[in-house]
This record gives C-alpha cells, structure tokens and sequence, in this order.
C-alpha cells in the first residue's frame, strides 16, 4: 500500500523550518474552502501579507487551526479515514512539486550571492592606492610611511607586506603601494606590486 512516510520530498518537507521556499497558498473550491493536502502541517495562509508560522502536528490539526485562528472553512470535512492510493499519489506529486520548486529557488538564491561575491571581489581588487608621499622638507618626494601605515591599519591590511618583505627587507620606504606603471602610466604585465592593492 502507498505511503507518504516513504517519500523523500514529504520527509524533506517535514524537515525544513519554515515553509519551502516559493510555496504557494492553499488551492481552494468552487466553495472558497481551503483545500489542505494529506498529511499536510504547515499552514500556508498570508496574514497581511507574511506566511503563518503555524507548523501543528497533524493535518486534522491544521484543519483545525485554519478554521478557528483564520476563520477559513477547510474542504474534504468527514471524508473517509483511509486515503486511496490515488490521493496518496497526488499528494507525493504535490510534495515532490514543492521541493523541486524549493530546490530551484534555493540554488538560484546561491548563484546569485555567489555572483555578488565575485563582483565586489573583483571591484575591491580593482582599487589602486597611490603612495602617499612627503609633500615638504627635506624628505620631500619619498613615501610618507606613517600616513601609508596608518591607512593600511585601518583597511585591515598587514605591512609590511610579504611582498615588501621579500623585495626589500621590511624597509617599505621602497614600496609603491601601486601597481608598476610603464612611461604611459598602465599597469605592466607582471609587473611588481604591493600585495596591500590586492
């Protein structure tokens, strides 16, 4: 004999929190009645526009709570006890339509904050940091370290870099905190920069 305990979808179902995502409200009858599923838990209704958090633990209980808490009249009242095999086959069908629905949303939600991700990524690695530079004296020219570290502190960055290091022996007077330019001022192909611009 057919069965809803057996099926995935009901079983994924009973497992979410909430509602799936994308779930549609109940189908009703050529009477306004609220048509509620086999074995269904989760009330469906909007109230002023949000889904009822109601999640009871029987379908006679949701009937019950569509009735007295939104004052909805449920159809299929005093129906036979035992589904037939074809209610319990509609009713695996309509489960395994909400969570393929479900699914689809939930992978298209992780696409796109995946996608958002990759471009603000993309945009940060594209900001270039002039060096800051000693603008009088007679240091005037060279890079204003304490500015440059003061900065690089409040970005989060670490200095000296591992670049820096590496190139210069922690002595970052030599850093550029820029990508390498050529005589037109673009960037050089694998040209030496601070790993801060990143």
């Amino acid at each position: 004999m057919a069965s809803l305990n057996n099926s995935t979808a009901y079983q994924r179902y009973l497992a979410l929190p909430g509602l799936p995502r994308n779930c549609p409200d109940f189908d009703r009858n050529l009477n306004n009645e609220v048509i509620v599923n086999l074995h269904e838990r989760k009330c469906r209704l909007k109230v002023l526009g949000v889904p009822c958090p109601a999640f009871v633990g029987t379908a006679g209980a949701l009937v019950q709570h569509i009735e007295l808490r939104h004052h909805l009249t449920c159809a299929g009242r005093g129906e036979a006890r035992r589904p037939s095999t074809a209610k319990i086959l509609a009713a695996n069908a309509f489960y395994e339509d909400l969570m393929t629905e479900h699914d689809r949303v939930v992978a298209e939600e992780t696409t796109a904050v995946r996608e958002r991700a990759r471009i603000q990524n993309l945009q940060v690695g594209n900001v270039k940091l002039p060096a800051i530079k000693i603008l009088d004296g007679e240091d005037r020219g060279d890079n204003d370290l304490s500015k440059m570290n003061r900065l690089l502190a409040i970005m989060g960055k670490r200095t000296p870099c591992d670049t820096c290091v590496l190139n210069y022996d922690e002595d970052i007077v030599e850093c550029k905190l820029d990508f390498e330019v050529n005589g037109e001022g673009k960037r050089v192909p694998g040209g030496a920069h601070c790993e801060n611009t990143r």
